[in-house]
């Protein structure tokens, strides 16, 4: 979100791999006792408990198994590891952290690989893009990533966040509601007034030439990535400098 003189707007939804979260639920907190200001996101922490509590009984219920939890991200990525390993203490679960390279899949399962040998895993909270993890492969070309959602689909490995927020963590999804926000259409009158007020008009095509500033996206892409703002006349006004996601689908915004 970014805050504007119309208001909160968001820009996108990362809901894939959600980050901010220390900010938000830990830090957050030390500022306002510092300052001594109200926290208004005290008492959230108890919230990212409960929703693991909901995932993992959901998963339960649904035949998994849900005895090993671990966590897993980048363990040189100092936020995304850190990240991680603060939502394994909030989780309220004997669980543990996981370097995303020691990951194996073994015999059809999935397990980590820890000091006291292969440990299975059975629940994996993953901060990793499902669309990385998708072409991911062994040093031997082994396709580990592809094998992993495939474990998943057949109930041996419960992911959270769940690959059903890949969908929106698309920007296509935000091109497909603005559309129908546009032509009056599957919204109720209240639906229709949040659109409004706090989504950005969003399109597959170009609607802004010559009429305003606008920014290209990656469908797909996070934290900036291939992204780029232009001027009203197409000008390239700034235009992120790393290598990531410049090979998919644009969004107009």
């Amino acid at each position: 979100f970014t805050r504007t003189a119309e208001g909160w707007k968001m820009l996108e939804f990362n809901s894939d791999t959600p980050g901010g979260v220390v900010e938000a639920f830990y830090v957050n907190e030390r500022v306002c006792s510092y300052y001594g200001e109200e926290n208004p996101n005290r008492g959230m922490e108890e919230q990212l408990t409960a929703a693991f509590r909901r995932a993992v009984a959901y998963y339960r219920a649904g035949g998994y198994n849900t005895k090993h939890l671990f966590f897993s991200a980048l363990d040189w990525h100092e936020e995304d590891a850190g990240t991680a390993r603060y939502l394994l203490r909030c989780s309220g679960f004997e669980a543990r952290f996981s370097a995303l390279r020691d990951l194996r899949v073994y015999d059809d399962a999935l397990y980590a690989l820890e000091t006291d040998g292969l440990q299975p895993v059975d629940v994996l909270y993953r901060l990793h893009p499902l669309g990385l993890m998708a072409g991911e492969q062994d040093t031997d070309g082994y396709p580990t990533g592809a094998h992993v959602l495939d474990l998943a689909v057949r109930k041996k490995v419960a992911l959270i966040n769940p690959p059903a927020a890949l969908i929106a963590q698309s920007k296509g999804l935000q091109a497909l509601v603005w559309n129908l926000h546009e032509t009056g259409e599957f919204f109720t009158e209240a639906e229709h007034k949040v659109i409004a007020c706090h989504m950005l008009p969003t399109y597959f095509e170009n609607r802004f030439l010559h009429r305003e500033f606008f920014v290209t996206k990656p469908v797909f892409g996070r934290e900036g990535g291939a992204v780029t703002i232009y001027d009203r006349d197409g000008g390239v006004v700034a235009r992120d400098q790393e290598s990531f996601y410049w090979d998919q689908e644009l969004i107009y915004q």
